[in-house]
């Protein structure tokens, strides 16, 4: 513990979410400092003709046998990851010791989905609020997303269509077959968990760790997936079923053990609390849904006012009817017990998923229109939906009063020291 806290002390806090050049600075700024240790190289473009670049960072960066792979904002609106892939990539390059004892070279992509990133731009410098995020948000569909559009022919279906980001992550993977495999998420409010391919004995001590020595509260509400709970915060992926597959699924083909890492961006004391309600688990579930569902009519709505007037066939616009689809398909709850009453911690992330679907609905087609309104006048009716749907927005954000911005800090050094914790125990 002691030691995984001195190595975190080393990373100090952001001033803002790099754009990226930024990110391409800070590369080339590592690598002139380590010009025999590290080596940059543009592993492929994004679809925009953006550069994907790697940094490779070990003892022998152009060589050895076993390696580590770590992608950077799998979700451009999950930035976080970029600080912690560029964190650890100058940790590991200023302590070459380091390197040899985790016994791995280090492969860093900081940044996945750089079209993506561009179209978040508009929050990177703060103010950090749920509000001012949820106003420039942009999250692509699943076909157009890093994260879901691997493919395996080996399985039945085998996957999404990669797109060019994807598929020059999984041309890494396969030239490299590594034994690690990082991605770097990370949550919105709540607390500290991660997704792994396998159970490492050790992790689940280990991410408590982490959480200890970041301040940050280990996550105690539900999982986002339906996963098997290894332990608090931890919860191990299932098999691939070959209908959308991420990166550490593709991975598996090579018995690569994948970590999805999920430090949140606030923090909320109530996700960490264990003491119990005054409500069940259905009486949760049934006023999450009965909440989305009213979402889904009003936001049906909007959609429809604005689709008479405006081409959503645009990367915002498909970023708004995503949200929609989404919300229409709404969760499928696993109730146990549904009639015992759950914890606060369950409570609050069952309500913060609510939170989470009406600011990204309401958040995307804000940023939509308002990119409209900069090319030509709105009408009165679509100028009218944005009234609603930012007073909507604004109403909802309001209801966060409580949250703390970790973003910067203490989850950039989370993804740092899960990033250490797993490589040590492979």
């Amino acid at each position: 513990m002691e030691r995984l806290k001195r190595y975190l002390e080393r990373v100090p806090d952001a001033s803002h979410f790099p754009t990226l050049p930024e990110i391409e600075d800070r590369l080339r700024r590592i690598h002139a400092r380590h010009p025999k240790t590290t080596a940059l190289e543009v592993i492929g473009t994004s679809r925009a003709g953006l550069p994907l670049t790697m940094l490779s960072v070990g003892a022998e960066a152009a060589g050895g046998d076993r390696h580590a792979v770590v992608t950077g904002m799998p979700h451009p609106n999950e930035p976080t990851g970029t600080l912690g892939a560029l964190a650890l990539g100058e940790l590991l390059a200023e302590d070459p010791s380091l390197a040899r004892e985790l016994g791995l070279v280090w492969h860093l992509v900081p940044c996945v989905d750089p079209d993506g990133a561009a179209l978040n731009y508009g929050w990177y410098a703060g103010p950090y609020t749920r509000r001012h995020y949820a106003e420039h948000i942009y999250r692509p569909p699943f076909p157009e997303q890093y994260e879901w559009t691997f493919s395996r022919p080996d399985l039945d279906p085998p996957g999404l269509d990669p797109i060019p980001e994807s598929a020059a992550v999984a041309a890494v993977i396969d030239d490299l077959r590594p034994t690690l495999l990082i991605t770097m998420h990370n949550g919105e409010a709540g607390g500290l968990f991660a997704y792994v391919t396998q159970d490492l004995p050790g992790l689940v001590e280990g991410l408590g760790e982490t959480g200890e020595a970041t301040g940050l509260p280990i996550h105690g509400g539900r999982p986002e997936l339906d996963v098997h709970v290894l332990g608090r915060g931890l919860f191990q992926i299932s098999d691939p079923a070959g209908g959308m597959l991420s990166s550490t699924e593709y991975a598996l083909a090579y018995g690569t053990v994948g970590v999805v890492q999920e430090p949140p961006m606030w923090v909320h004391a109530a996700m960490a609390d264990d003491a119990l309600s005054d409500q069940t688990l259905r009486q949760v579930h049934d006023a999450a849904q009965a909440a989305r569902a009213g979402l889904a009519v009003r936001m049906a709505g909007w959609v429809a006012a604005v689709r008479a007037r405006h081409d959503l066939d645009t990367p915002r616009g498909r970023g708004v009817l995503e949200q929609l689809r989404a919300l229409n398909a709404g969760p499928e709850p696993c109730l146990e017990a549904a009639d015992q009453p759950c914890t606060l911690a369950y409570a609050r992330s069952v309500a913060e998923d609510v939170l989470l679907d009406t600011l990204r609905c309401t958040g995307h087609l804000t940023a939509f229109l308002r990119d409209e309104s900069k090319r030509s006048p709105l009408t009165p009716g679509v100028a009218g939906v944005l009234a609603e749907v930012s007073n909507t927005l604004a109403a909802s954000a309001e209801q966060e009063s409580e949250l703390t911005f970790v973003g910067l800090g203490p989850a950039v050094r989370a993804h740092v020291g899960m990033a250490l914790t797993t490589a040590s125990l492979l």
